[in-house]
């Protein structure tokens, strides 16, 4: 640990016992920790400063504005009354945690870039239900696009000439839930025949060929990735890391993946 890292430690575990109350006469003036045989039972005092080697600041807590500051050659931790900001050396902000059960996140440039937060005095969000429901979830902004994706295809009918989408649900499965990483996008799709192709003899089965089967979800699949490409979605994903599961009337048809489109019950 160098000097300068070894001085900030210090500050934090100087910090820290004021808060707690097990280290406040370390900081006495002129009196050293290891050598006090009683911890004085208050100690007032306007400003306590931490200096390195150099007689540059490094740690301070009180002054005319009431404070905590942690500094280092590339940033500086503030804590005001409720507040704590992480600052580059450019002065931009970074995070800022406090006014309220509140985090900010801010890019280099001190661009802000999100914003968490719960009201508190208004109780749990949702009092009708267990706590947990009034926690805070974010999820990745892949699942976030799958969960668009799946808004957007709901309302969407028309797949070709053949056939008709009637429900749609894009995600990620989370980690582990298929055994391992996540394979990929995996969409389900229901469908109907439109009424010029009518085929469908029920659960799941066409009095046309398997070919012809295989040919209309095989083309349904390519207007599906045709969204799932689209700018705001996943235009970089490739099929090999797309699953799409056709169903009619929620019977299984079949499963597309990586261009080729596979009947259910073919080997």
């Amino acid at each position: 640990m160098t000097r300068k890292q070894y001085y900030v430690a210090l500050a934090v575990l100087a910090v820290t016992g004021l808060a707690g109350g097990g280290l406040a006469s370390w900081l006495a003036p002129g009196k050293a920790a290891w050598a006090q045989e009683e911890a004085a039972d208050v100690i007032t005092a306007r400003e306590f400063r931490v200096v390195d080697e150099e007689g540059k600041e490094i740690a301070s807590l009180g002054g005319t504005s009431p404070m905590l500051r942690l500094s280092s050659d590339d940033w500086t931790t503030s804590i005001f009354p409720g507040v704590l900001s992480l600052v580059s050396d450019s002065g931009a902000v970074l995070l800022t945690a406090g006014q309220g059960p509140s985090l900010h996140f801010s890019d280099a440039a001190g661009e802000p870039k999100m914003r968490i937060e719960m009201n508190a005095q208004e109780g749990l969000r949702y009092p009708y239900l267990p706590a947990k429901y009034s926690e805070i979830y974010i999820p990745t902004v892949a699942g976030w696009r799958a969960l668009q994706l799946s808004t957007y295809l709901s309302g969407y009918t028309g797949l070709s000439d053949r056939l008709q989408l009637t429900g749609f649900k894009a995600w990620f499965p989370a980690y582990g839930e298929l055994h391992g990483p996540s394979p990929g996008l995996l969409l389900a799709v229901n469908t109907t025949t439109q009424p010029g192709w009518n085929t469908h003899l029920g659960k799941g089965r066409f009095s046309c060929s398997d070919r012809e089967v295989r040919a209309s979800y095989k083309e349904a699949s390519r207007e599906i990735m045709k969204h799932v490409r689209t700018e705001g979605y996943f235009p970089e994903i490739a099929d090999q890391n797309v699953y799409i599961g056709f169903m009619i009337h929620t019977y299984k048809v079949g499963i597309w993946h990586g261009g080729t489109m596979k009947l259910e019950g073919e080997e």
